[in-house]
């Protein structure tokens, strides 16, 4: 599942390294139209730091953007099933 949707992403010749977390992550987002990003920290037990580096990872890569909503921050899987 996760390879079918990095296979996906525009102009990628190679498919990037993803960590247990991130793959937990792609896993989580999928089927969904966005999650918070609070609500994903508590869900995986992770640190704001940890939860924000994870994100800050994925979105370098290109497989997810964040979108500043007021305080808090939705999270979008970019390419969709």
């Amino acid at each position: 599942m996760i390879r079918e949707i990095l296979s996906r992403l525009k102009g990628s010749k190679k498919l990037p390294n993803l960590s247990e977390e991130e793959k937990m992550i792609l896993d989580y987002l999928k089927g969904k139209k966005f999650v918070y990003q609070n609500v994903m920290r508590s869900k995986f037990g992770f640190s704001k730091p940890k939860m924000t580096r994870l994100l800050n990872s994925l979105e370098r890569k290109g497989i997810i953007r964040r979108k500043r909503v007021s305080n808090r921050n939705k999270v979008f899987l970019v390419v969709k099933e």
